[in-house]
Order: C-alpha cells, then structure tokens, then sequence
C-alpha cells in the first residue's frame, strides 16, 4: 500500500508559542484540541488534505536533552527563492 505525508508532530517545551511561531511564519491558522496541543494548518485544511501537510506542537515537560532532528523548510507557494545567502541550494 503507498503512503504519503499528511502530519508532523513535535515535541515543545510551549507548545503554543512554537505554535504562534510557525503559524505566523507559514500564514496558517491555529486550533487545538486540548491543553497542550497546538495544530497549525493551512486555511479550510482538512484532514487528511490532499496536498498540505498539518504540523502538530505537542508540550513535552521533560528537558531538551539532545539535538533537534526536526527541519521544516518551509518554500513559497509561488515557487520564488525565499531568501539568499550561504545556504541557498
């Protein structure tokens, strides 16, 4: 059976500061469906969409004991580089 991306769930320390972050960022809107969950999804997503992936920030207390291994990249709907310098492929 063939599978595609529809979530990406991580871990914060403030969930919906992260949230407010990347909602800003992406242009997106913000729910959530119980304390410490904050979904960012894209206007009139719904789930599963067809081609938008929603990322959920879910609040871990424990300590950050290790490096992120999390990128999110996000890119401009209209194909156009988003910025320039050293690390522009």
């Amino acid at each position: 059976m063939a599978t595609r991306l529809v979530q990406i769930n991580m871990k914060a320390r403030d969930d919906s500061a992260l949230g407010g972050f990347w909602a800003e960022a992406r242009g997106w809107g913000i729910s959530s469906e119980e304390p410490g969950v904050t979904n960012l999804e894209p206007e009139g997503f719904g789930y599963p969409d067809p081609v938008a992936v929603c990322i959920d920030l879910v609040i871990s207390p424990e300590p950050k004991t290790g490096k992120n291994r999390v990128h999110v990249e996000p890119w401009p709907a209209s194909g156009a580089r988003p910025w320039t310098g050293p690390f522009t492929r």
